[in-house]
């Protein structure tokens, strides 16, 4: 009853704590930099809001007054957002994600089975991915102003734009304005629409930690000797992720998961190995953190092993929903974090039905190309 009141208290917190960060008012105070998406017929650019002139709208991508100029009959439609909105909605919704794991860890008696406190991690990782990608996609919300290539809509919304620009309407030019006004003074830039993707294709491998919620999470007999599995290892000795086009791609893994028993015996453990399938969603945060959704399926051999022997096995289907982040610290290397629930019922000889339910943590590094 006690975990429940905290459960109940800890909703309250979280559904408060997302209306106190993402809720969009406008004060007195003047913001900070906004991103800018200016959508044309034929592109879109992306940069900081810098100001708004009497029938054009300039934006930036760099501190040192290099803008780039868009006349109203060349705009289709203006989104706005706040400059690493999405980066704190991870941190934030991370946070918060975190929470259930906190209460879970105070709700837990210290005699409590080891396989319990194994549920404290467990639901924090799981707690931290499902609130980062919520926080994620909140804080990538965009505020949209149709222009239609009309003065009209440009007149109307021209207020708003300026409390969005970054350089107030009422102040005179710097010098570095003026003397980089000065070199365009008779004509507008044309900007290079930037590159949304680089290299976003990836081959690499990564491990960590595999923990068992099936049917060998618990007692496991087998002529009277207990074969439970404990915390085990979870390594993908092959992990491909192929981008088709925009945000729609292909993810391949050859995985390997290897966890020892309770039977006393050292050279006793179970395995489960096979390969994964499945469409790949990516959402990038940035040019180098990127959320990536994999549904995958595939198939698998389950086996008790004594050494390097199979005493029993099995195979069948596996279903994998997974989400991993990505950092692209290098040109052409990335480093990832992914997280994963894999579940596969197989029939093993002289056993029966066994069900591998297991979520999996991991690490790993990745070489970029395409």
């Amino acid at each position: 009853m006690k975990m429940k009141k905290n459960l109940g208290l800890l909703l309250i917190l979280i559904m408060g704590s997302f209306d106190v960060v993402f809720c969009q008012t406008q004060s007195d105070k003047k913001p900070k930099p906004y991103d800018a998406w200016v959508k044309t017929p034929s592109f879109t650019y992306k940069g900081t809001l810098y100001d708004v002139q009497d029938s054009s709208i300039r934006i930036t991508n760099s501190l040192n007054y290099n803008f780039s100029s868009f006349r109203f009959q060349d705009i289709d439609a203006i989104q706005i957002r706040k400059k690493n909105s999405v980066v704190r909605g991870v941190i934030v919704g991370g946070i918060i994600g975190l929470l259930p794991s906190i209460v879970l860890a105070a709700s837990l008696d210290k005699n409590d089975d080891g396989l319990y406190l194994l549920l404290v991690p467990m639901v924090g990782m799981a707690g931290a991915g499902v609130g980062a990608v919520v926080g994620a996609g909140l804080g990538s919300i965009r505020i949209t102003i149709p222009i239609e290539r009309k003065k009209e809509n440009f007149d109307a919304y021209k207020g708003k734009l300026n409390y969005f620009a970054l350089k107030d309407p009422s102040s005179a030019p710097t010098s570095a304005e003026v003397t980089a006004q000065s070199k365009t003074w008779n004509y507008e830039i044309s900007p290079t629409p930037m590159p949304v993707y680089e290299h976003e294709s990836f081959i690499g491998l990564g491990n960590g930690p595999s923990f068992l919620m099936g049917d060998l999470a618990n007692d496991f007999l087998i002529n009277g000797r207990n074969y439970r599995a404990k915390t085990g290892y979870s390594g993908n000795w092959l992990n491909i992720g192929y981008r088709l086009k925009k945000n729609m791609g292909i993810t391949f893994v050859g995985f390997e998961n290897q966890y020892e028993t309770q039977s006393g015996d050292p050279e006793e453990w179970w395995s489960i190995n096979g390969f994964l399938i499945g469409p790949m969603y990516t959402y990038p945060v940035s040019r180098r953190f990127l959320f990536d959704l994999k549904p995958r399926i595939g198939y698998a051999n389950g086996s008790l092993n004594t050494d390097i022997n199979a005493q029993v096995q099995g195979n069948g289907l596996v279903i994998n929903p997974c989400i991993s982040i990505r950092y692209n610290f290098a040109r052409r290397w990335c480093a990832f974090s992914e997280a994963g629930y894999m579940y596969s019922s197989q029939k093993l000889d002289e056993i029966g039905k066994v069900n591998f339910s297991l979520f999996n943590l991991g690490l790993g590094i990745a070489y970029r190309y395409k």
